[in-house]
């Protein structure tokens, strides 16, 4: 991107405000053609160009910051503009610093703005882009006077300006001369000498060639431009006759280039005699070199050369970066013709450098590589070049058995592939090529775990090692020892065998010592430090030091994948020893790894792998960081890896685009279209492909030898060599089908690629650096909107509670629980071992009985987390208006947190004050402004109920909250078999109110929460494709349909609460738990009562409006019972099933948790 602001700071004279704004700098009308265009004249420019507005008094300024403005194919296409006193000194410096700043950023590449730069007031600059100026310097008095209106100065100036384009108009006759003297071939130069007597009879196009000459000194292009200034220096004054001069100009040109040629041979020769990585720099000298020669057919065979070597570096103690070896391969790869097998050799190298990429989507990465190998397979004949179909073979094997999200028949598709390929190679002597299939079988054997596997592996390991030798393929050799240790090692085996491992990795760690820079030992070095934990004891000193040593040698940034591996043991090494600061800083490692992973994928698919492998990883690094006394980086951590989703990003926008709104219109416009269009293709793809698998993944191509070309196990690059060919039908039946999703995917990548791109715009605008992120302290406590905030992390050393008060300047309190601990909260959840109580969730799924019997017994158990609540107790009582925001991490946002009693009188949070619950702070300030959104006029009720019969008591709870819209209100409704999703979609958008009484269902695993209707379910793709955009409410009193998805307990939320906050709703009100009918319409009724959605006087707000109908519930006698109900008929039939004759009046029946807990609000 060339166009770019800056903040400009000015007072205001108006008002006498320090103010600021961003304004251009520079401006390049390929990209923004929309700023350099008025509607009217001078005046109708936006904001930014020359002026911007005082954001306190709204008085304009004259902006006088400098600004370099691009406009390619105008008549004057370079202008820069600065203030007035900045001319009068000297500009030179400014102008210089601005065009070199749109140089570095590609603006004149392929030389589009031809001439000078125009020098002109910024104050002038509205008027020298209105106007027509070729035609004002034909006349330029009849312009002037069409400006004296505007003032003697800017009439003044302009003719100024109209001076300074007269002036360079004259030169570039001269420049483009010289450019064609440049350009010209030999054999034309003299009849282009002849037809432009100025190269002769004049000084000027050699003194333009003398300054050029001295602008490039000490570059490469010193040596060219000085042949062609030798030229024109014979040239000029008729020194030597025209043809004598061309002759003499054609032979310097024939020597330079045949000195270069005659080097590039030399260097070509070495690099495809040598082997190893020190010729890389050589390659690369000499791939330059072939490029600006015209040597393509060289610049082929370099690029494919370069690519092998630099792949094979990768396992070195100085790897190369797999992504200049995809850039040299695709370059071989677009020069060859397909179906040769030259191009079946660089596909198949292209192939595994996408395999070794830790920096980019899994899934695009995965397909890429798939689809050059079944090419390469199809371009190799078994029966001519049987070695390379073996390795093209093992190299799609191994690929099927990485498949993201692949299983078992993955695994054996990948397995018969590299069998078929080891069955070439038993014929072949070459035992490196034979280690290479060996090594692959044996890996994809030990994932696959069937019976009998393990062994099969470990045979294939130690075959390939009685064989091999180190100085075959070190590389190679060292990963077989690292496989069969991590093999021996396995959990998976009969036997674990630290001591064989340790001699299998000491002897790679003691080659890398001798053999420095030949390989990368970090992996054995790990290896290692397993092996202490089994012989010395978990958490030995021994093992922490050999974890540290591995992670040093991969950073977080570079080996990300690896990097969390190695860090989640040396991790849980230093917390149980207490090591609080040294844990915290693997930590801070692992979030790196985390984010860089996380970041480079742009499919569904792909961001949900590696969320399976970074699962809890923000919320035990903000514990860890918290522990170390850094609070403020807890809370970042926790908020960042809170709201990583896209699709939570893109829905808490609506406040920052506002301000956007009047800095950049387009840009605004242009990010809402491109949010739109990723939400429709995410929801519309996200289930067509599967998640990356999480084991699959946990090492990026650690334990996998991907055979490359051009390496020293394969020979150099044969560029012309063997006849194309095909591949014989024993091969064909050998090629997986591709996938069903490549195409979905790749419409998701490119529409979030869309997104990220306006988003990289927005956010280069000063003062728009933080578009979209609720990363820092200040950020949350601006999300906040002036209410105490609390994060609830939950971690296996312990729980904290992080406090963000409304001020940032008192800083976050942390606030330590550790008798609260993840697996506390597993098995109040779940099953508790040592008892026979089934925890919440267990008691959901049990029968009618049971689970009548059993969840107040689960619901009274959660008691056990009162320390880790008691914080927000104190909170609700020091706030004046008795609320808190909390943020409940992994499985604690599925605890009913009001209904919790703190002490053995059984006091309640809700007895103290409100807590607004929220996924993350960044979309609790969407809820917010959401919330702040004009009331629709009337308001629209949107329900359903009892879709399937079966809910009979949801028809009666439906006609008392209709009743309490008709007045003033809309309200449209479906009940039975009418309550269709066919019926609720179109009408989405238009609810105020969203009331859906129906079954739900939640996951713990797989795609999260739904809502069954009569002809199919609601998922939370489907709404958030949809949107609510008038949305202040959605009420799902459903079955479950509050629980929202955890895979493993992540730090991500998804599922039904906020998908209806994600489309747009500034509140959900949903069920954790199936409630009794007559209790749900009692609750749901005097909700809506509360809320008074119809009226002129204001209810109260949903969450405050929820605390109080739980409240009023719980404490609910018998004959109140009977009164309310007595005045809303709907209710009577209901309470009559469940009435108790002769129970005493002043009892409760509802002041059990189980009526009224289950019922939580999100947002606000």
């Amino acid at each position: 991107m060339v166009s770019t602001r800056t903040p400009y700071e000015w007072t205001c004279e108006r008002c006498g405000r320090p103010c600021r704004a961003p304004v251009w700098r520079i401006v390049d009308s390929r990209e923004r053609a929309d700023v350099l265009e008025s509607p009217d004249g001078p005046y109708g420019f936006g904001p930014g160009l020359h002026w911007a507005d005082c954001p306190g008094c709204g008085a304009r300024t004259q902006v006088e910051a400098p600004v370099l403005v691009l406009r390619a194919g105008a008549f004057v296409p370079s202008l820069f503009a600065t203030s007035v006193a900045e001319l009068q000194r000297d500009a030179t410096a400014s102008a210089a610093a601005l065009v070199e700043e749109a140089r570095v950023a590609g603006a004149f590449t392929g030389g589009r703005f031809g001439g000078n730069v125009v020098v002109l007031p910024r104050r002038l600059l509205p008027f020298a882009l209105s106007r027509d100026t070729e035609r004002d310097l034909a006349d330029p008095e009849a312009a002037c006077a069409e400006l004296a209106p505007y003032g003697a100065p800017t009439v003044a100036n302009y003719r100024i300006f109209l001076d300074n384009v007269a002036a360079e108009s004259a030169e570039p006759d001269v420049r483009e001369l010289l450019y064609a003297v440049t350009v010209t071939m030999p054999d034309r130069l003299a009849e282009l000498v002849l037809a432009h007597p100025r190269l002769t009879g004049s000084t000027l196009v050699r003194d333009a060639g003398a300054r050029e000459l001295r602008e490039v000194a000490g570059t490469p292009l010193e040596a060219p431009l000085r042949m062609r200034q030798r030229f024109l220096e014979e040239l000029c004054g008729g020194r030597v006759p025209v043809g004598t001069a061309v002759e003499h100009h054609a032979a310097a040109l024939a020597a330079f280039g045949q000195g270069l040629r005659t080097r590039l041979y030399a260097m070509y020769d070495q690099v495809r005699g040598a082997e190893g990585p020190e010729i890389v720099p050589l390659a690369r000298e000499a791939l330059e070199l072939a490029g600006q020669t015209g040597e393509f057919a060289i610049e082929t065979e370099l690029a494919a050369r370069l690519g092998g070597l630099l792949l094979s570096s990768l396992h070195t103690a100085d790897p190369a970066d797999p992504a200049e070896a995809v850039r040299v391969l695709r370059l071989a790869l677009s020069r060859l013709p397909e179906g040769t097998l030259q191009w079946a050799e660089v596909a198949t190298n292209l192939a595994s450098a996408q395999y070794f990429r830790d920096d980019g989507d899994h899934i695009e990465r995965w397909e890429t590589a798939r689809d050059l190998l079944v090419r390469a397979i199809a371009a190799v004949d078994r029966r001519t070049h049987g070695g390379f179909w073996a390795r093209v073979q093992t190299n799609y094997g191994l690929l099927l058995g990485q498949r993201p999200g692949g299983g078992t028949d993955d695994l054996t598709l990948g397995i018969e592939h590299i069998q078929a390929g080891l069955g070439e190679r038993a014929r072949a002597s070459d035992r490196v090529d034979r280690a290479y299939s060996l090594i692959n079988l044996g890996l994809l054997l030990f994932r696959r775990g069937a019976p009998g596997d393990l062994k099969r592996a470990e045979r294939c390991y130690r075959d390939a090692l009685g064989r091999l030798r180190p100085d075959d393929d070190p590389m190679l050799w060292s990963q077989l020892r690292c496989n069969l240790a991590d093999l021996l090692l396995s959990p998976g085996r009969d036997t674990a065998d630290p001591r064989g491992a340790r001699a299998a990795v000491a002897a790679v760690v003691a080659f890398g010592a001798e053999h420095p820079g030949r390989l990368d030992t970090s992996r054995a070095t790990w290896l290692l430090a397993r092996t202490a934990d089994l012989l010395d004891g978990p958490g030995s000193a021994e093992g922490l030091r050999l974890r540290r040593a591995a992670l040093t040698a991969v950073p977080a940034s570079v080996f990300p994948s690896l990097h969390l591996s190695i860090a989640r043991e040396a991790v849980d090494a230093l917390a149980a020893a207490a090591a609080w600061d040294a844990a915290a800083e693997v930590a801070a490692g692992m979030l790196t790894a985390a984010h860089a992973l996380y970041d480079a994928q742009v499919t569904a698919a792909g961001r949900r792998g590696v969320l399976l492998l970074t699962r809890g990883t923000a919320r035990e690094a903000a514990f860890l960081l918290a522990r170390a006394g850094r609070p403020e980086r807890a809370v970042e951590a926790i908020e960042r890896g809170l709201a990583r989703e896209l699709s939570v990003v893109t829905g808490r926008d609506t406040v920052d685009l506002a301000a956007l709104e009047g800095v950049d219109p387009l840009l605004a416009h242009r990010y809402r279209r491109a949010r739109e269009r990723y939400r429709v293709v995410a929801a519309g793809v996200e289930g067509a492909g599967p998640a990356v698998e999480g084991a699959g993944a946990a090492v990026q191509g650690a334990g996998a030898a991907v055979q490359v070309g051009g390496a020293a196990s394969n020979g150099g690059f044969a560029a012309g060599t063997g006849p194309e060919g095909g591949s014989g039908a024993s091969d064909v039946g050998l090629v997986a089908p591709p996938g069903d999703f490549v195409a979905a995917a790749g419409v998701q990548a490119a529409a979030e690629r869309a997104v990220r791109t306006v988003v990289e715009e927005i956010r280069a605008i000063p003062g728009f650096e933080g578009f979209l992120r609720t990363t820092e302290v200040a950020d949350v406590v601006r999300a906040a909107g002036g209410m105490p905030l609390v994060y609830l992390v939950n971690a296996v050393w312990g729980s904290c509670v992080l406090v963000v008060p409304p001020d940032a300047r008192t800083g976050v309190r942390a606030v330590f629980v550790p008798e609260v601990t993840s697996s506390s909260v597993v098995r109040l959840l779940a099953l508790d071992p040592d008892t026979p109580e089934a925890g919440l969730f267990l008691a959901q799924q049990a029968g009618a009985l049971a689970r009548r019997r059993e969840l107040p017994r689960a619901v009274d158990r959660l008691r056990e987390l009162a320390p880790l609540l008691r914080p927000l107790a104190g909170l609700l009582a020091e706030d004046p208006r008795h609320e808190v925001v909390v943020v409940p991490t992994g499985l604690l946002g599925h605890v009913p947190l009001p209904a919790v009693p703190l002490g053995p009188e059984g006091e309640l949070l809700d007895d103290l004050g409100t807590l607004t619950l929220a996924p993350s702070a960044g979309v609790y300030a969407a809820s917010r402004a959401a919330a702040g959104r004009p009331p629709s006029s009337p308001p629209r009720l949107v329900a359903v109920a009892d879709p399937d019969g079966s809910l009979p008591g949801a028809r009666g709870e439906l006609a008392g909250i209709r009743a309490l819209f008709e007045p003033g209100g809309e309200a449209v409704s479906a009940t039975g078999a009418e309550a269709t999703v066919e019926w609720l979609l179109p009408r989405l958008a238009e609810a105020s109110y969203l009331h859906l009484s129906c079954h739900g269902s939640a996951e713990l695993v797989g795609r999260g929460a739904s809502l069954a209707l009569a002809d199919g379910t609601l998922d939370l793709d489907t709404l958030v494709r949809l949107r609510l955009p008038r949305c202040r409410l959605v009420v799902a009193g459903a079955c479950q349909s509050g629980r929202y998805e955890v895979i493993d307990a992540p730090d991500e939320f998804t599922g039904l609460p906020g998908g209806f906050l994600q489309a747009g709703a500034a509140c959900a009100i949903t069920s954790l738990w199936q409630v009794n009918d007559l209790a749900t319409a009692l609750l749901m009724t005097r909700l809506y009562e509360l809320l008074a959605p119809v009226g002129e006087g204001r209810g109260e707000p949903p969450v405050s409006a929820l605390r109080t109908a739980r409240t009023w519930l719980r404490r609910l006698t018998w004959s109140g019972l009977a009164r309310y109900t007595d005045g809303r008929p709907h209710l009577a039939p209901l309470a009559g099933r469940y009435a108790r004759p002769g129970a005493d009046p002043d009892e409760c029946p509802f002041a059990s948790p189980v009526h009224w807990a289950a019922f939580t609000a999100w947002g606000v």
